[in-house]
């Protein structure tokens, strides 16, 4: 997962002293909290995943430039990006207000 939101995705990692249990990535108003699992068995994730993000439009704008493929739609007037990880989970990012 890290290399989808680094390598992919090109969202900057945040530098921090506890890497080997967890990772940050932010960027375009948008945190990503990655924790490490050690078992299959200890999480469970069923339907898709919603992030959000103050700077959606720059997120949008951003990954047009790097021809990242995704969905832009207008849900209630608000802006929302859908994009699939290499695993095919379904990704949402909300505009948040």
């Amino acid at each position: 997962m890290t290399s989808f939101y680094s390598e992919i995705l090109q969202l900057k990692e945040r530098d921090h002293e506890e890497k080997e249990r967890y990772r940050e990535y932010s960027d375009f108003g948008t945190e990503i909290h990655l924790e490490r699992v050690r078992s299959t068995n200890e999480h469970e994730v069923l339907g898709s995943l919603e992030l959000y993000s103050i700077n959606i439009e720059g997120l949008v704008n951003f990954w047009n430039e790097k021809k990242i493929e995704k969905e832009v739609r207008k849900v209630s007037g608000r802006t929302e990006i859908l994009v699939r990880d290499p695993d095919d989970n379904l990704l949402i990012f909300v505009q948040k207000e």
